[in-house]
C-alpha cells in the first residue's frame, strides 16, 4: 500500500471511528479534497488551484497552532523586509557600476562607503528571514507528524487498517 493511500486510509478510518463514537479530535481535512491541478486552465488558473491546495493543507496547521501563527506573520515580514533589501542593494549596484564606467572617484567612494555601511545593517535581515523560514517549515512538519500520528492511534485505528490489509491479500 503506497503512503499516500495509506494516509487517506488513516483519515478515512479515524473520522469514521469518530463518527461511531462522537467524538470529534479537530478539524482535520481529508486528503482527498486535495486534487492535482487541471493543465488545461492555463497559468492562472493552474496557480489559484496551488493557492486552494496549499490553503486545504496549511489552514488547519494556521488555526491550531499560535506558534504558526506568529511564525507566519513574521515569515510575511522578513520577506518584505527581504524584498526591499535586494531592491535597494540593485540601486547600490546600479550606482557603483555608473560611477565605476564614469571613472569618478569620489562617487564610488561614497558608494562604496555605503555600501559596507549597508552591508553590516542588512545583511543580517536576509540571515533572519532565511532562518525564520527553516524554522517555520520544522514546527509544520512536528506539527504535521503529529497530527498524523493522532489520527493513526485515535481510536486503535491501527486495528481496523491492519484487518483491511489482511483482507485485501
Amino acid at each position: 500500500m503506497s503512503k499516500r493511500k495509506m494516509a487517506q486510509k488513516v483519515v478515512q478510518t479515524a473520522t469514521a471511528a469518530d463518527i461511531e463514537t462522537g467524538s470529534s479530535g479537530g478539524d482535520f481535512v481529508s486528503f482527498d479534497a486535495v486534487q492535482t491541478p487541471d493543465g488545461n486552465r492555463g497559468e492562472r488558473g493552474a496557480l489559484r488551484e496551488h493557492l486552494r491546495q496549499f490553503w486545504i493543507m496549511a489552514a488547519p496547521y494556521f488555526r491550531e497552532s499560535r506558534e504558526g501563527q506568529c511564525l507566519f506573520l513574521g515569515m510575511v515580514v522578513l520577506t518584505l523586509l527581504n524584498s526591499a533589501v535586494r531592491v535597494y542593494f540593485s540601486y547600490l549596484a546600479r550606482d557603483f557600476w555608473s560611477a565605476l564606467s564614469d571613472k569618478n572617484a569620489d562617487r564610488f567612494y561614497s558608494i562604496m562607503a555605503r555600501f559596507v555601511g549597508s552591508m553590516l545593517f542588512l545583511a543580517p535581515i536576509n540571515v533572519f528571514y532565511r532562518y525564520q523560514r527553516q524554522k517555520l517549515a520544522i514546527a509544520w512538519r512536528d506539527w504535521l507528524t503529529r497530527t498524523v500520528l493522532h489520527l493513526y492511534f485515535r481510536n486503535r485505528v491501527y486495528y481496523s487498517l491492519e484487518r483491511e490489509q489482511q483482507t485485501a491479500e
